[in-house]
């Protein structure tokens, strides 16, 4: 029977993401790109971009709930 690979480690990335961070940010000021975790760095510039596109919508959906509800009271606009 064969013996199944022995996984390699988790990365700084799966282990600590806030000091994986720091770290890709020193990399970036020092100008050292080869060193950078780049599948990860797209990854999460990518879910960065999807969560403030989510957070504009929530934003624009209570700023029209606001008004909608605003306008629905009687005299608001007398």
């Amino acid at each position: 029977m064969t013996k199944p690979a022995p996984k390699d480690p988790p990365s700084l990335h799966d282990r600590d993401f806030c000091l994986w961070v720091d770290e890709q940010a020193a990399l970036l000021e020092q100008g050292r790109m080869e060193e950078l975790d780049v599948p990860h760095l797209i990854k999460a510039v990518d879910r960065l971009g999807q969560e403030q596109k989510e957070d504009i919508v929530k934003a624009i959906d209570r700023i029209v709930s606001g008004l909608l509800s605003s306008n629905m009271r009687p005299g608001f606009f007398t």
